[in-house]
């Protein structure tokens, strides 16, 4: 079995399937599998992959076939210079989490108290600690399954962020900041019906 062939046949068990990107995603898959990136694979088609690795890689197609979300296979997704665990604790964190991101740190200055209000993964919080170190960032959740996955993303990013748990606003008490910033869960019950299988995990 060569590296093309199975990138062939895991493209097309994606595709029967309805994913989205088959192609892409199944050259991650394989890419996770091999530890070689997916461009490097793709041009290296012709090499003989090992059958154990093709097993493994197989499995992972047969998890993505059943519309599980990519990124909690890999268990783990890249932003802004910080590696994010993911769990089905957490939303994953998508695009509209990077514009959050980008407009959040157009209004900084790199001294002030922020508050990611609904952490989830942490992702924003860590990522801001990240890009402006001497940031005092406080991060709440009502969820402690939500919260546990923070603490232990940064922890592995090395950012030293302040948790919370709590609903809302009481998580923080009498807190006062400089700037507060969500990205809670908001899509509406009824445009649920239109979203991707994955969205919904």
């Amino acid at each position: 079995m060569t590296i093309k062939q199975a990138l062939r046949l895991g493209t097309q068990a994606l595709e029967a399937a309805s994913v989205p990107d088959a192609a892409w995603d199944a050259a991650l898959l394989l890419s996770h599998v091999t530890s070689k990136p997916a461009l490097w694979l793709r041009a290296n088609g012709f090499e003989e992959l090992d059958p154990a690795v093709y097993d493994r890689c197989n499995a992972l197609i047969a998890r993505r076939a059943t519309r599980e979300p990519l990124q909690y296979i890999l268990g783990s997704v890249p932003f802004e210079g910080v590696e994010i665990a993911v769990s089905p604790d957490a939303l994953i964190p998508r695009m509209d989490t990077e514009v959050l991101f980008e407009r959040t740190v157009s209004r900084l200055t790199g001294s002030e108290k922020v508050l990611d209000l609904c952490t989830g993964t942490g992702v924003l919080a860590i990522a801001l600690k990240h890009r402006f170190p001497s940031l005092t960032v406080f991060a709440a959740d009502k969820s402690e399954a939500a919260l546990s996955l923070a603490r232990k993303n940064a922890l592995a990013n090395k950012t030293d962020i302040i948790f919370r748990q709590g609903d809302l606003f009481e998580a923080v008490g009498g807190e006062r900041f400089d700037l507060i910033l969500s990205n809670p869960p908001y899509i509406d019950a009824a445009d649920m019906l239109a979203l991707q299988a994955e969205v919904l995990q």
